[in-house]
Order: C-alpha cells, then sequence, then structure tokens
C-alpha cells in the first residue's frame, strides 16, 4: 500500500496546531523521519488519542505495534508530524500530551510519570 497524504492537526494543551498526515494503521510510513507520532480511534464521530511518542516514526510505530496495547485499546489510525529537531520535536510532544490527556492509562497508554 501507498503512503496516504491527508492532512489532521492536533491541538497542544497551549492551543498551538500540528499538521499531521494520517496513515491507516497497516500503510507505509516513510523511512527514516524523525518526528512525532500519535495513535488514534475514531470515539462518537471524534478522534481519540490512544498513545504519543516521537523518534524515528517507522522504527517506534513498528514496535508499538508489535507489543500489541495501541491495538487493544482500537487504535486504527497513525498520525505523525516530521520534525527533525530533538528540542522543538519534545516540545510538541508534551504539549500535544498535555492537551489530549485521554492518551494516558487507563483509556490510553501513555504512562504518567
Amino acid at each position: 500500500m501507498g503512503l496516504m497524504v491527508t492532512r489532521y492537526s492536533a491541538v497542544g494543551a497551549s492551543g498551538n496546531q500540528y499538521p499531521l498526515f494520517f496513515n491507516l494503521i497497516g500503510q507505509e510510513i516513510p523511512e527514516d523521519k524523525e518526528g512525532i507520532f500519535l495513535f488514534c480511534r475514531n470515539f462518537k464521530e471524534n478522534w481519540e488519542v490512544i498513545y504519543v511518542g516521537s523518534g524515528k516514526v517507522k522504527y517506534e510505530t513498528e514496535k508499538i505495534l508489535k507489543e500489541g496495547k495501541v491495538i487493544e485499546k482500537g487504535a486504527t489510525h497513525i498520525y505523525f508530524h516530521v520534525d527533525n529537531d530533538n528540542e522543538s520535536r519534545f516540545r510538541k510532544e508534551a504539549d500535544i500530551i498535555a492537551g489530549n490527556q485521554e492518551c494516558y492509562e487507563p483509556t490510553g497508554c501513555n504512562i504518567r510519570m
């Protein structure tokens, strides 16, 4: 399957919007892209965030899929935002997590620290 080029924006706690590409789980993710990724499901006609992470998008999403927890929680799509700057990426990731508290256990897979 080819790369899907549909766009979406995630909103962080700050109110900032971060443009994202999204794919159905199982569709191709581009190689060697650093960024932020979200596993989501459609819930009552809204997107619910199940997990937020960052790193090499293809590698990290494949690793998380193998663990199986995001699928158990109903994830159907992977959203991703390409950002090669570590500091910027971690700041955006924290903002998106803070603005999407449903990503934390027990409804999601992120763990509160």
